[in-house]
């Protein structure tokens, strides 16, 4: 994207419609899609679990190490997707590029495809046991073919979801802004507060402030960034 972005948008001045801030809704429907790249909770675990000799310390430096690098490559990513195309880019820069005619992003595209169904099968575990807990099964006790139907199912969902949703914000506005901001943001400040003892003495002002920062821009999160991606939809209709 940076290569490309060099020998086309930058040279033609696509760059110059380039706008620095926005405001109004397009700005409220960023925070959920912010939420949405960032939300890596459900990988806390099985990290943890691989570390070497884990502790909470290695665990917080490999999580800001893993979150940094993603956020590098993202704002380079989407610095360089909308200095390419300018005012054209609405959605997702993605959807602006001619993989045949380009055979470097056609490369980059395979790369892509082949990055997204390893993903999809690695989310799809923790979708799974998810399914499990609430229904009360056991993974390691169910019978084959249940565990296949009910894998088969969800597979078919998001078949389903991936042919009929017509922009990908959709899904990244209301992931990020309802579920990422409950599980993510509102659930650790509750979760912290009504473990017991949560005081500014036993916790210290530093933990007792920044519980309640969390709680605060968590209901923010949710409220904003999921009224706004609803409400951009509407109006999109």
């Amino acid at each position: 994207m940076i290569i490309h972005s060099c020998q086309n948008g930058i040279k033609t001045g696509a760059y110059k419609e380039m706008v620095m801030f926005q405001t109004g809704n397009t700005a409220v429907c960023g925070i959920a899609i912010f939420i949405f790249a960032f939300g890596c909770q459900l990988n806390v675990f099985e990290v943890f679990g691989e570390l070497y000799k884990p502790t909470m310390r290695r665990l917080t430096i490999t999580s800001f190490v893993a979150s940094g690098g993603c956020f590098v490559l993202y704002v380079l990513a989407g610095l360089f997707g909308y200095m390419d195309f300018g005012s054209a880019v609405t959605g997702s820069a993605l959807k602006l590029y001619n993989p045949v005619k380009s055979p470097m992003m056609g490369i980059g595209y395979a790369g892509l495809m082949l990055k997204l169904s390893v993903a999809y099968g690695m989310h799809s575990i923790p979708v799974r046991e998810c399914a499990y807990h609430v229904l009360g099964l056991e993974c390691q006790t169910l019978a084959y073919w249940k565990h296949a139907l009910i894998v088969t199912f969800l597979a078919l969902c998001s078949l389903i979801l991936g042919l009929f949703i017509p922009r990908v914000n959709i899904v990244f506005g209301i992931s990020g802004g309802l579920c990422g901001g409950f599980i993510a943001i509102l659930f650790p400040g509750l979760m912290y507060m009504y473990s017991g003892n949560f005081t500014r003495k036993s916790v210290g002002s530093f933990d007792y402030f920044a519980t309640y920062l969390l709680v605060i821009v968590g209901a923010i999160c949710i409220v904003w960034g999921t009224g706004g991606t609803v409400y951009s939809e509407v109006l999109n209709w």
